[in-house]
């Protein structure tokens, strides 16, 4: 029935069904948020966002045996270099990535590997022993049918090095910085939002998906990134701004619950996916349809999730009426 009404009768609801589905994510927020801290909300969903569709059961249980408090603790105190070893190699060991744990006994020809395992394997069997971690299962990783570029342990490598661009002042005073200052050019402020979660590989991992030698053709500069654009964005959207927004309204901080909603309003279109295509066609939107921002997405996966249901149709109908 939508897909007869009107164009500006649609878009309203789209529209509207874009503020349901922040305002529903940010309600979860407040579930998980119960008993634990705001960084270890923010650190398990990162790593769920991550793990994509085939490796997320995988991401969250390791965030639950290594959690973000643990391994902030193992990176203080010591200098940079030696930070970035550590959490590495607390993620991958307790993970069962490290080749001692995925392939015990199998030799490492490859100089690059070894190179950069060989103190990780020395820090994981120190740091494993003091805190009584017992890493998961190498088999609990999905590697099969996955494009290179998405192998876990590249997004974990990934996580490391967001990891340490936050250690010391925590994800959540991070990202308020961002969002928190004076500054009203959003454009500006997404700018900066994105490039934080945007990673670039660096030193082994520009030539590795894995801890084996690579052969074959080089990576392409498609793939050199840890965590891509399209990533970023997602996490931004889908995590971020409903952690944020949920703690502007525990902490009553109304300028920034505003500048949130401004962000979400204007964020740009995320890469499509099949349930933002199949509705589009639904509503019989066309190529030239005025979906242009990702909050209008957000409504589109809303109405998908909710109300394209049997007997939801005059629900859907009066979204726009809803108080």
């Amino acid at each position: 029935p939508l897909s007869k009404s009107d164009e500006a009768q649609i878009l309203a609801t789209v529209l509207e069904a874009g503020w349901l589905r922040l305002f529903a994510r940010v309600e979860q927020v407040r579930e998980d948020v119960l008993g634990t801290s705001w960084e270890q909300v923010l650190y398990k969903k990162i790593m769920e966002a991550l793990g994509y569709s085939k490796n997320q059961t995988a991401f969250l249980r390791l965030a639950e045996i290594v959690t973000y408090e643990i391994i902030c603790a193992e990176m203080q105190w010591v200098d940079e270099e030696m930070a970035v070893k550590k959490c590495a190699a607390l993620l991958f060991g307790a993970a069962g990535l490290l080749p001692s744990q995925s392939k015990p006994g199998a030799e490492i020809l490859d100089e690059a590997t070894l190179t950069y395992v060989a103190p990780l394997e020395r820090l994981w069997e120190q740091m494993s022993h003091r805190l009584g971690i017992k890493p998961m299962k190498s088999q609990a990783w999905q590697f099969f049918r996955l494009r290179p570029q998405n192998f876990p342990t590249r997004r974990l490598a990934g996580m490391v090095q967001l990891i340490f661009r936050f250690y010391r002042q925590g994800f959540l005073q991070g990202f308020l910085k961002i969002f928190s200052g004076q500054t009203k050019d959003y454009p500006l402020i997404i700018n900066e939002i994105e490039n934080v979660f945007t990673i670039k590989a660096e030193g082994y991992w520009r030539e590795h998906y894995r801890f084996k030698e690579e052969r074959g053709k080089p990576l392409q500069k498609s793939q050199e990134a840890l965590i891509g654009k399209d990533r970023a964005r997602d996490i931004v959207v889908n995590i971020t701004l409903p952690v944020l927004y949920l703690y502007s309204m525990e902490s009553s901080d109304g300028a920034l619950k505003n500048t949130l909603q401004e962000i979400y309003f204007r964020y740009p279109k995320l890469s499509e996916n099949t349930i933002t295509r199949a509705m589009k066609q639904q509503l019989r939107m066309g190529r030239g349809s005025v979906i242009s921002a990702s909050h209008q997405q957000q409504g589109l996966i809303h109405l998908h999730k909710l109300y394209c249901r049997p007997l939801r149709c005059s629900e859907c109908l009066n979204l726009t009426g809803s108080p």
